[in-house]
């Protein structure tokens, strides 16, 4: 397997694996943002799965920045290379950050099912306040590596103004506003975006 086969394979599905998961995890766990208790709750009868899921979509995560690296090598040599660059390096800070989100989710989920209802509650609030950081600085690094397409013309321009839109998108949406199921466009878009520009990463390589 060369570089662009596991830049594009990684692009397709690691942000897929890690949108879905979250999906699952939500629905698995009736997850409400307006009821914190509630969700508390029901994370920790749902342990066992939310491990799995949680690990699964750090899992994508993790190939995600696979592909982004991926995708600034192929890009080295060319007008958008120091802005890959520094997508590459604002969105594997978001990744590492944000993958704190889970760890605490599953420690307040560990410690309401140990019994320690006030333990739970604040690492289940820290574990939002890491998530919107870690997601508006992944948002951001996304954001920059659609301007960096841009400027390098090595995929379609409409690829490219779309990744800059998602990113500044999902950026102020998760600094501002991280319990607003709008949000959503940005988890999604952000994946199918990956998945085309990995899509045609792999068309390239054949």
């Amino acid at each position: 397997m060369n570089t662009r086969s596991l830049t594009g394979l990684s692009l397709i599905v690691g942000p897929i694996l890690t949108v879905l998961c979250w999906i699952i995890f939500y629905g698995t766990t009736s997850w409400n943002p307006t009821e914190s208790t509630a969700n508390i709750a029901n994370m920790g009868a749902e342990a066992d799965m939310a491990r799995i899921l949680l690990t699964l979509a750090t899992v994508g995560t993790l190939l995600s920045v696979i592909g982004v690296a991926g995708l600034k090598r192929i890009m080295s040599d060319g007008a958008g290379n120091h802005f890959a660059l520094a997508g590459l390096l604002v969105f594997t800070l978001g990744v590492a950050i944000g993958t704190g989100e889970s760890a605490l989710i599953l420690g307040s989920a560990d410690a309401f099912n140990a019994g320690e209802g006030a333990a739970a509650e604040s690492l289940y609030f820290a574990s939002q306040a890491i998530g919107s950081m870690g997601w508006s600085i992944l948002f951001l690094g996304f954001g920059i590596i659609g301007y960096a397409i841009l400027v390098q013309k090595n995929f379609n321009p409409i690829i490219a103004i779309l990744t800059i839109v998602i990113g500044v998108f999902g950026f102020f949406m998760a600094a501002f506003s991280y319990d607003s199921e709008i949000l959503a466009i940005g988890y999604v878009g952000h994946a199918l975006l990956f998945a085309v520009i990995g899509a045609c990463v792999l068309r390239s390589s054949n």
